[in-house]
């Protein structure tokens, strides 16, 4: 055990043998130490590498887990648009890279490509590319979403937004293209799941995987940045207040040069326009019919309204 020389490993590491999971006894296997967690009290799963693994062993686990616990929920790791998965006998979500990233890396699509900027990542792509996700999986999929823009296999967040290496100082551009873009993941359907340090504010680049990759680190909690982390509490608060947030529903509203919005829930009053500026310079929207009161500020606003340069604001429909 643990020489990679001895067995087939995946990537060759000794420490990660690979298991026949069409063999039956590798699944009853597999699917007694599911249970043992279940019975632990996890209320989910995630698999890891998740298409590397036999579909039909997939739709055994999930039959037999479901059995035990109907509400478990089970998470693929995949990091493309594959509806193939989520057809209600394998998983209930996929890891939705293709929101937050448009794809597998180097990807900067989606919500990453926006907030990054520039003349390639403009509001239309960015729209695009939310509703292409949108578009494919069905609504109770959406409603689920394991949504997010980084994780422990990518670099830190900030730092593709251009808050520099692990040693650095993050700019004050960069803070406010990452507080544009936590404020897109989490106007989403579903859940907006963080990779912890995320909202400290906290930076680390990719290094020579698998032994040297500066975005996994012993996180130092007492450096987090209050500022960042208050934004994430104001996001979290506001996700849980606005109904429309508890809607699957996702409708394209503008998407044009450095301006993106789109709206959440029924049509009517209640519904959010979320929306969101790239650009360094403020720049006016023009607004659906009704009135609209900003959730942080609580103004109403009718016609149009002024986002701030690498501003977003969350709109809900009062009349």
């Amino acid at each position: 055990p643990g020489d990679g020389r001895a067995y087939v490993g995946w990537a060759d590491l000794g420490s990660l043998p690979k298991l026949n999971t069409a063999n039956p006894e590798v699944q009853d296997y597999l699917i007694r130490v599911s249970r043992f967690w279940l019975n632990f009290g996890f209320d989910g799963i995630r698999v890891d590498v998740a298409n590397e693994i036999s579909p039909e062993f997939v739709r055994r686990w999930r039959a037999e887990l479901k059995a035990q616990k109907p509400e478990v929920y089970l998470v693929g790791e995949v990091w493309d648009l594959r509806p193939e998965y989520l057809q209600g006998d394998q998983f209930d979500s996929l890891m939705n890279y293709t929101l937050g990233r448009g794809g597998s890396p180097p990807a900067f699509g989606g919500i990453l490509g926006f907030a990054r900027g520039g003349p390639l990542q403009n509001g239309r792509r960015a729209l695009a590319d939310l509703a292409r996700v949108y578009a494919t999986y069905p609504e109770a999929v959406a409603a689920m979403g394991f949504n997010l823009i980084g994780s422990h296999d990518t670099p830190r967040v900030l730092t593709e937004l251009g808050g520099g290496g692990l040693r650095d100082t993050p700019s004050p551009e960069a803070l406010a293209r990452l507080r544009l873009a936590s404020a897109m993941l989490y106007a989403l359907p579903g859940a907006s799941v963080v990779f912890q340090g995320e909202e400290c504010g906290f930076t680390g680049e990719r290094g020579q995987w698998p032994v040297n990759e500066l975005y996994r680190y012993p996180l130092q909690w007492d450096r987090c940045r209050a500022e960042v982390l208050q934004h994430y509490r104001l996001l979290g608060r506001l996700k849980g207040q606005l109904k429309a947030f508890q809607s699957p529903l996702f409708r394209t509203y503008r998407g044009e040069e450095a301006l993106m919005a789109f709206l959440r829930g029924e049509p009517g009053v209640g519904e959010v326009l979320a929306a969101f500026n790239n650009s360094s310079e403020e720049a006016l929207m023009p607004l659906p019919p009704g009135q609209w009161r900003d959730a942080v500020e609580g103004r109403v606003y009718q016609r149009q309204v002024r986002l701030a340069g690498l501003g977003w604001r969350y709109l809900e429909r009062v009349r």
